[in-house]
């Protein structure tokens, strides 16, 4: 399978990343390791924020008449399929092995959990809505 390379590359960046970690760099930028390790650096943006709300309505001739809208859009955001969890665990293996690193990651992902919508999942549909209501909303409402 193609994912197999994939995950020892990403396995051996992320090590290469713990084990060359120099606290004395962060000082510089006044973060601190508990900072670096504890804070969430990549959060998604809110879907309050994300889905904004300020938009202008598309404007059509009078004599424009819809017949039919194909709106093309995914499921909201979900937690990783069985695959991706398995490669989460074994880089938690990986972590588990390496002096430096011990204890630094854990899965988060269980496996029952597969698939299952997040949060923010549940929430994407609906703001895609709001928006897609007042963009069309000459053809909504009439």
């Amino acid at each position: 399978m193609m994912l197999f390379p994939y995950r020892i590359l990403y396995s051996i960046f992320i090590i290469n990343l713990f084990v060359s970690y120099n606290p004395t760099l962060c000082e510089t930028y006044k973060y601190t390791r508990e900072y670096l390790l504890n804070s969430k650096l990549f959060n998604l943006e809110p879907p309050q924020t994300a889905f904004s709300l300020d938009i202008q309505p598309i404007s059509y001739p009078d004599k424009c008449e819809l017949k039919q809208l194909h709106s093309v859009s995914r499921h909201g955001s979900r937690l990783p399929d069985p695959e991706n969890i398995i490669a989460f665990d074994e880089l938690e293996k990986i972590f588990a092995n390496v002096s430096v690193a011990k204890g630094w990651y854990k899965n988060p992902f269980l496996m029952r959990k597969s698939h299952h919508l997040v949060k923010r999942g549940e929430l994407e549909p609906y703001f895609d809505g709001l928006q897609s209501r007042k963009r069309y909303a000459k053809f909504w409402n009439g």
